[in-house]
């Protein structure tokens, strides 16, 4: 019998990493399509953050032309609340703006992968997904883990 995996590294409080991550601002003006350790002020932001283990989703777009843009801000600010009150494990939502070319990049940090599948199946969140091809000439789901070490180094790993 094999040993049992360890357990994913505990997340600091919460409410913490709220309070810490509320103030994540693109730093570069191409963020949307640019890498996204280089497109945020993730340092300054996790800087008082103890080392951990985060899942992170990332939604990068291509916004088709002449789209009601009400509405799918409405999904998706529907989804968010939904994931809110249901869930512990979401730490942040980064919701992008569109850039000249219409790209965008929004992002979701979790405390871990199981919480994020939950809310992936949550009843807003279906409603938003189905809108995605009325929406988007294009669109990517990119799935990393975000890890801070104990020297303060901030990592993308791929989730897998």
């Amino acid at each position: 019998m094999s040993a049992p995996a360890p357990p994913r590294t505990p997340p600091p409080d919460v409410a913490a990493m709220r309070d810490a991550l509320a103030a994540i601002i693109p730093i570069r003006s191409d963020h949307a399509t640019a890498p996204l350790m280089e497109s945020f002020n993730w340092s300054e932001c996790m800087a008082t953050v103890p080392p951990g283990r985060w899942y992170l989703v990332v939604f990068r777009s291509v916004r088709r032309r002449r789209t009601d843009g009400r509405r799918l801000t409405r999904a998706d600010e529907a989804a968010y609340q939904e994931a809110m009150s249901n869930s512990d494990g979401l730490i942040v939502y980064f919701r992008g703006q569109l850039d000249k070319q219409r790209h965008c990049v929004s992002f979701c940090l979790w405390t871990g992968r199981d919480e994020a599948r939950r809310a992936s199946d949550m009843t807003k969140h279906l409603v938003a997904v189905a809108l995605a091809d009325d929406f988007y000439e294009v669109f990517d789901l990119e799935r990393h883990h975000l890890v801070k070490h104990t020297d303060g180094a901030l990592l993308l790993e791929p989730a897998g």
